[in-house]
């Protein structure tokens, strides 16, 4: 497992080089290399996956609004109950 770089020494080598570069996409306000909305996609696909091997079934997505096609089962597991006090409605 990778361990965070706690200071500016050993960032130019292993894990420390994307700390190097989001340190410096935050001085100069450029855009990341990989930010947040990259992430998102790319890991859309994986909770597809689990989603697809819970159900046991082929999934069918729906990108634009990131759903499900025809299979409410499945959209069940896009998001979780939370505990209250704890919404992301607000």
């Amino acid at each position: 497992e990778a361990e965070p770089v706690p200071g500016p020494a050993g960032l130019l080598e292993g894990y420390g080089v994307h700390q190097a570069k989001f340190i410096d996409c935050l001085r100069t306000r450029r855009r990341p290399p990989c930010d947040a909305a990259d992430a998102h996609l790319s890991t859309t696909v994986l909770h597809l996956a689990n989603i697809s091997y819970r159900t046991g079934r082929k999934i069918h997505w729906d990108a634009g609004k990131e759903q499900t096609i025809n299979d409410p089962e499945a959209n069940t597991y896009l998001a979780k109950e939370y505990r209250k006090p704890w919404s992301l409605n607000g």
